[in-house]
């Protein structure tokens, strides 16, 4: 997920304190001010159309059945994306209508972290939800696959955390800011954790990419019904670690190695461009795959023998029976005559008895 972002942009400033509380010290936006007005245009106009896919696909969830829970933390992570571009959409409105805003403005940029994290760490969360449904698909007793899972909460873990830092740095540096104590030690740190994150949640999606590629190529047609939703994910999954390499490597270039965040005036252009084609395949993909989920899981074989086992259940094995029932019980009820389940009248007369057809 994306720091945060100026599209290029930059305000002048014309102050006045009131009550002495620098909160509500004035910022004047201006389009004037932004080094490319065409480049600001071109990011506003891709993350309008982000928006645009998000409200699309959010609607699309809707109306997906979930009766298998495919689509656990889908919605929250739609909506937590789709709050964090409305935050940065407003923020780069300000330049657009040359508005005269407080420093109040910084929380829209807290927002817009906040959500993006969250967004973050919720699609996480529905990858390693779909990557333990499927490898619970390869097997019958899903012991082997069982430490995945274990694993991948651990790591859900370590990463909600990191996230929470990271906001909570974010926050202080913009609090300093406003307050025109900004301490560079402290900016510096968020900068190099902002790094490790962007670094670390691209090399986790691309653990989650080997394992649906790894799904796709172990999954026979005796589990799946169809591979669509398998593939579908292998794209989301791609573009989810596209969208976290392209982060990092604009962490990697222009953060850690010149210690500063400054970049080239295109670079939000581009993140905009990209993010857009890389939002529509990771939520695409997901939300084909929820759809056309059942393709997975209707297969009669899966958990069909465990249903009932021996031993157990209204039909039991012919080996079980002869253990309740010795040959002896059997041979005795065996031996008994025949009984009517019901009693009948005696016949009034005898019935004539049918004479053989003889040739003439």
């Amino acid at each position: 997920m994306a720091p945060r972002r100026s599209s290029g942009g930059s305000s002048s400033s014309s102050s006045y304190y009131s009550d002495d509380n620098p909160w509500s010290q004035e910022i004047q936006f201006s389009l004037d001010a932004v080094r490319s007005k065409s480049l600001f245009i071109a990011g506003f106009a891709f993350d309008v159309l982000t928006i645009l896919a998000l409200i699309i696909f959010l609607v699309w969830a809707c109306i997906i059945p979930n009766g298998r829970g495919q689509l656990k933390g889908v919605l929250s992570a739609l909506f937590a994306y789709l709050t964090a571009m409305i935050c940065i959409l407003i923020y780069e409105i300000f330049f657009l209508a040359d508005a005269t805003v407080t420093m109040y403005y910084v929380i829209d940029l807290m927002l817009n972290e906040l959500f993006f994290l969250l967004a973050g760490c919720l699609l996480f969360f529905v990858f390693y939800n779909l990557i333990h449904s499927l490898l619970d698909r390869l097997t019958d007793s899903g012991k082997p696959y069982a430490v995945v899972a274990v694993v991948h909460w651990v790591l859900l873990g370590l990463v909600s955390l990191l996230s929470l830092a990271t906001f909570a740095l974010f926050v202080a540096v913009e609090v300093q800011f406003v307050q025109e104590n900004y301490n560079s030690s402290l900016g510096n740190h968020y900068f190099k954790m902002e790094s490790a994150r962007g670094i670390i949640w691209w090399i986790l999606s691309l653990e989650i990419v080997a394992w649906f590629i790894f799904i796709a190529v172990k999954a026979g047609s005796h589990r799946f019904t169809s591979k669509l939703p398998v593939f579908s994910l292998i794209v989301g999954s791609v573009s989810w670690m596209a969208l976290n390499m392209m982060y990092a490597v604009i962490y990697i270039r222009y953060t850690l190695e010149t210690n500063t965040s400054i970049a080239p005036k295109y670079l939000n252009t581009v993140e905009s461009v990209c993010q857009f084609f890389f939002v529509v395949g990771i939520f695409g993909g997901i939300l084909l795959a929820c759809m056309k989920w059942r393709n997975v899981d209707d297969r009669p074989d899966k958990h069909g023998p465990e249903q009932y086992p021996a031993g157990t259940g209204p039909y039991q094995s012919y080996q079980h029976y002869q253990q309740q029932y010795p040959p002896q019980a059997q041979q005795y009820y065996q031996q008994q005559p025949y009984q009517q389940p019901y009693s009948q009248p005696p016949p009034q007369q005898p019935l004539p008895q049918a004479q053989p057809h003889q040739d003439k």
